[in-house]
């Protein structure tokens, strides 16, 4: 009588591996997968740049996302919609992960959720993350802090 064990990371002859056996892989080994976890040393970092008023850059990296785990392959150049004078906003950028309700393939993409204005030395709050029927997960990855058009902070959520 032979155990029945699946050597998962073996090659069939056809991808097997599931995006579950590779998230128990990774939890097995680092405990906590919950949020955000970059790789700051891969790549560059997802390290943000500002290039002026109104863009941010998100540079190439690697992460973990709740145990999924991405590739930023290329820069993304992320343009805010402009301001008001006279007034605040929080934007963030989302990491959000989809899955075909059909064909169950799953992949990755950036969404930008613009906030609420605020009159500037007031609070405000940040705009909720993407929803809809294909939507498995969402991250926050990038937050803007804008004032009267303009960029004044950025803060990594990684």
């Amino acid at each position: 009588m032979s155990a029945n064990i699946d050597l998962v990371t073996s090659h069939k002859g056809a991808a097997h591996i599931t995006t579950q056996n590779v998230i128990d892989l990774i939890a097995g080994l680092s405990g906590n997968i919950s949020g955000i976890k970059i790789f700051p040393d891969l790549y560059n970092g997802l390290a943000h740049e500002i290039i002026d008023t109104l863009q941010v850059r998100v540079k190439t990296g690697a992460a973990l996302a709740d145990g999924f785990f991405f590739l930023l392959t290329e820069a993304y150049d992320w343009t805010l919609d402009p301001g008001t004078v006279g007034y605040s906003r929080y934007d963030v950028l989302y990491l959000v992960l989809y899955e075909d309700p059909v064909t169950n393939v799953q992949s990755a993409d950036l969404v930008y959720q613009v906030g609420s204005d605020f009159l500037n030395g007031t609070s405000g709050t940040i705009p909720a993350a993407p929803t809809g029927t294909n939507i498995i997960a969402t991250f926050a990855l990038v937050q803007v802090l804008m004032t009267d058009g303009a960029i004044v902070n950025v803060t990594d959520y990684g």
